[in-house]
């Protein structure tokens, strides 16, 4: 017996009455999927916050004998996100051999990409919004507004080129955007139930876009962000 045979209860001819057993027109696939526990967009939460998921989180004071305040450690909710897109790929090598027509595959890295399109309104922009943990006393003098106390480290403290002013940041030339992010991405059910949730460290915005209609009442725009690592974050509540 096959090991395919054996997962499906048995030979090939009790395989053939199980499947004449499938109605398709009368059954779901699955029997034991409420409509109320679905992922929506409504149920998505997207936030901005350190590059580390550490920094995002903070340390409980006596495991390194000094701990992190974690008053100072959190993350930045983002709101008026039309559209997320998130993709990853893995590089793969497949190998051929002679005196054979199989092959084999030897995985690599794997590359992550992020879009996010937002609408522009008065408040923080999409790209101020992504660097909202960035201290407010390096941005003071741009009239920047604090978001975020962190105590991340920053890689290039000095600004010589302005992001932007106030709460609108539109040069992506500016030193502020050297330095990397974390983005944090929770999902609940319908019914408020913890699904799962991610965190992308060590992220870097790639390209912005903003796009202006003579027809349109409202304006866009959106970035496009490379991260070094995702990382699944465990919440409470789900089993």
């Amino acid at each position: 017996m096959s090991a395919l045979q054996e997962a499906l209860g048995g030979t090939v001819d009790s395989q053939a009455v199980h499947l004449r057993q499938w109605e398709f027109r009368e059954y779901h696939v699955q029997e034991d999927v409420p409509a109320t526990e679905f992922i929506n967009a409504a149920s998505t939460l997207i936030a901005a916050g350190p590059p580390r998921l550490k920094d995002a989180i903070g340390n409980q004071v006596g495991q390194t004998g000094q701990g992190r305040d974690t008053q100072r450690s959190f993350v930045f909710p983002i709101g008026v996100i039309e559209a997320i897109s998130l993709s990853q790929a893995r590089q793969l090598q497949r190998l051929f051999e002679i005196g054979s027509k199989r092959s084999y595959f030897i995985p690599g890295r794997t590359i992550g990409q992020v879009s996010l399109t937002r609408t522009l309104f008065d408040g923080p922009s999409l790209m101020r919004l992504l660097m909202a943990y960035f201290p407010e006393e390096l941005l003071k003098r741009f009239g920047t507004n604090l978001l975020l106390a962190s105590s991340a480290v920053i890689r290039c403290p000095e600004i010589r080129n302005s992001p932007g002013y106030s709460d609108f940041f539109i040069n992506l030339d500016s030193e502020v955007f050297d330095n990397p992010f974390g983005i944090f991405i929770a999902h609940k059910d319908s019914c408020g139930e913890n699904y799962g949730a991610l965190y992308l460290e060590n992220a870097f915005i790639n390209s912005h876009q903003m796009s202006v209609s003579a027809t349109s009442t409202l304006i866009a725009e959106g970035v496009t962000i490379q991260y070094d690592r995702m990382i699944p974050v465990k919440v409470a509540g789900y089993e």
